[in-house]
């Protein structure tokens, strides 16, 4: 009777070795798999503010192509003064005779996001005359980004530049 005794609490610790074992295997695989559903979500987080940003470019480059082709602002450059851009004021950065910089915050996914534009008149591509606009959208307002003490590490900027002969 006695050897069917220590049989039984052999068996008994097996058990309970075999239940930590496979409680270890479980929890390994929900800690795995919790990390990359974390990592997804970061990334799908990254990807919607890199194309807010896009959005930003893209109105700060379809902004100076209107004023540039349709209302022929930026013909005389040095006299530029304050303009409207997608129902925002925009500050002008910089003018000079063949260069002209300014920003404005758009309103995407109900946030201001900076759009920063630079138009160079007069630039020469293989012996032409041409107009280069260069867009940089960012997922942060134009007061954030002129801000020296913000600092953001998901800041997101992403450009757009345009070249045409005139």
């Amino acid at each position: 009777m006695k050897a069917h005794s220590n049989t039984q609490k052999n068996k008994k610790g097996f058990v309970v070795l075999y239940t930590v074992l496979i409680s270890s295997i479980i929890l390994a695989i929900t800690i795995g798999i919790s990390s990359i559903s974390l990592g997804e979500v970061i990334l799908s987080g990254t990807a919607k503010e890199g194309n807010i940003s896009f959005f930003a470019a893209d109105a700060g480059a379809e902004c100076a192509l209107y004023f540039d082709r349709i209302e022929g602002l930026f013909d005389s450059l040095p006299q530029l003064s304050s303009f409207t851009c997608n129902q925002a004021v925009s500050s002008t950065l910089f003018a000079s005779a063949d260069r002209v910089e300014f920003e404005f915050n758009t309103n995407v996914d109900e946030t201001n996001n900076c759009a920063r534009v630079s138009i160079e008149k007069g630039v020469s591509i293989d012996g032409a005359s041409s107009t280069r606009i260069l867009s940089r959208g960012y997922n942060i307002s134009c007061t954030n980004l002129a801000d020296p003490n913000f600092n953001d590490s998901r800041t997101i900027e992403r450009a757009i530049r345009v070249t045409f002969t005139e």
